[in-house]
């Protein structure tokens, strides 16, 4: 295809330009001009917002007296587009249309198989190819109609003439100027066998009546979509194509010859968009608002939830830890017995490694019933930057065997809690993080003011947990690491310091970036301590 072709300069059109009394027409609240004008459809299906669907299409009420379509005439106004409708070929191709978007309708409504509305729309741009065809050479299009062949071989000849076939065309523009898709899929397959178009997503209702229409048109006018059908549909009733005329213009006037028509469509977007501006903002600050208070209910909600879990699993834990202790202690005490007096290197073998088991359970059950019931907080106030430095010497070695940078930033935060408690918190939160950041993986400890609570942040370079364990990162027993690498009490351990302590933690979902969790604790009121050091 030469880029100089036809159908190639067709392809490159931003528009195709209605009539001047038309888009005049845009300004007032009359729709009835549009109902046989593809140029004003192709328009309206363009820029209105939202987009119509195939089931709520309608031109008939004043939903396309909209700013954004305005606007776009304005724009498009002084751009090639403009579709004589005194040129015979051009009303020629739009009488064609007119009669295929009347049959359509008329068999939809008979039928109940798809939209009228739709099945009009579809069946006016069935042809509107060739609208763009006719718009750059109404010659080349004539041509192609008389071309002998042209009849049984419409693609070669339309190659041939044109330089590329009008249902390449057709895919183009389509793309090019964003239909909906249940139209565009529909006239892009019209010449494809009703189950390809289908399959290609076609609605093959729709499909089909717009196919029909075009049959029954082909006694009227000789076919432009595709080889003329043989068999002849009984005719469908019509409804005769009305003009329109407004404002003293000539029907067919093009729109770039009319003084004052684009300060005209300007003003009527400005004027639209201001008056819809103060309702739109208010809209938009009520979903903003409604959106804000979902997502927080939400969270609260999903935080309640774990507490409440949690808090269950506490008790369900303490009376298992005291019920489990009794008889622990009398299997260490009889395997320490019987050691004592057994004289078979084998049997003391084996009675020392239950020996060692049961203190390894009653270890566990320690940390059990330290998170199970822990002891009663004993709040000071006291700079959180202070506990930063003892973690990062307890963390050290663990980061230096897994070569993992440990990065700590103490800010000078005061907070009224427990410091061995949030220390012990902090600590956890920190072994899990070193524990699943790969080797050359960043680790970071920093601390920041939100509000009235100070937020210390662990953050890392691993993978972070996958979405399955995420509702029980804070239950007992419960590690995504393999078995034995740890008892599942880290993070539990750390929550339940900080529920100890009127604080909270959370795991920081990110879609990507680093890991976080997030110890949540009430800022220290400074204010009455710096009182009494004054006194």
């Amino acid at each position: 295809m030469a880029d100089g072709s036809v159908a190639h300069r067709a392809a490159t059109l931003a528009w195709l330009s209605p009539s001047a009394p038309r888009l005049a027409a845009l300004t007032s609240d009359s729709a009835a001009q549009f109902v046989n004008d593809p140029a004003c459809l192709l328009l309206l299906l363009r820029f209105l917002r939202p987009s119509p669907t195939a089931e709520s299409l309608s031109i008939a009420d004043a939903t396309f007296r909209q700013s954004s379509v305005l606007e776009a005439v304005a724009t498009y106004l002084d751009t090639d587009g403009w579709c004589d409708p005194t040129q015979p070929e051009v009303s020629r191709i739009l009488n064609y249309s007119r009669t295929i978007a009347a049959k359509a309708e008329s068999l939809a409504a008979v039928s109940g198989t798809c939209p009228p509305a739709a099945a009009r729309a579809a069946g006016l741009l069935a042809p509107f190819g060739w609208l763009a065809i006719a718009t750059i050479d109404p010659h080349a299009a004539e041509a192609c109609r008389e071309k002998e062949d042209f009849a049984t071989e419409p693609a070669i000849v339309e190659s041939e003439l044109l330089g590329m076939s009008v249902d390449a065309l057709m895919r183009r523009l389509l793309h090019r100027w964003r239909l909906p898709s249940w139209l565009s899929n529909t006239l892009a397959t019209l010449r494809l066998p009703l189950a390809d178009a289908a399959r290609l997503g076609a609605d093959a209702a729709l499909s089909k009546v717009v196919r029909f229409a075009i049959a029954a048109a082909e006694s009227d006018y000789y076919g432009l979509i595709g080889p003329r059908l043989r068999s002849v549909l009984r005719e469908i009733g019509e409804a005769p194509a009305a003009e329109f005329t407004s404002h003293g213009l000539a029907a067919s006037a093009d729109p770039r010859r009319v003084p004052l028509l684009k300060s005209l469509l300007t003003n009527t977007a400005q004027a639209l968009r201001a008056s819809g501006q103060s309702r739109v903002g208010e809209l938009e600050a009520r979903i903003d608002s409604l959106q804000s208070t979902l997502q927080t209910a939400r969270d609260e909600f999903d935080i309640q939830l774990r507490d409440a879990k949690l808090a269950a699993l506490a008790e369900l834990a303490a009376g298992a830890g005291h019920e489990i202790n009794n008889p622990l202690a009398v299997i260490s005490g009889n395997a320490q017995w019987l050691r004592a007096r057994e004289s078979d290197e084998s049997r003391q073998r084996s009675l020392d490694i239950i020996h060692r088991q049961t203190h390894r359970v009653a270890d566990l059950l320690k940390d059990l019933m330290q998170y199970a019931r822990p002891s009663a907080a004993n709040p000071v106030t006291f700079a959180v930057n202070d506990l930063f430095h003892a973690v990062e010497r307890e963390a050290d070695p663990i980061a230096a065997i897994k070569a993992v940078s440990l990065r700590v930033a103490a800010a000078t935060v005061h907070v009224t809690a427990d410091p061995q408690q949030i220390r012990k918190a902090i600590s956890n939160l920190v072994r899990n993080a070193l524990d699943v950041t790969p080797t050359g993986g960043v680790v970071r400890l920093f601390s920041r003011v939100r509000g009235a609570n100070v937020e210390i942040v662990v953050e890392d370079t691993g993978p972070g947990p996958a979405p399955e364990i995420v509702p029980h990162l804070f239950d007992p027993f419960y590690s995504g690491r393999d078995a034995g690498r740890g008892r599942g009490l880290g993070l539990s351990t750390a929550w339940q310091c900080a529920q100890q302590n009127n604080g909270t933690i959370r795991f920081d979902r990110r879609d990507d970036g680093p890991t976080r969790f997030i110890l949540s604790l009430p800022q220290a009121d400074l204010q009455p301590l710096a009182e009494r050091q004054s006194a």
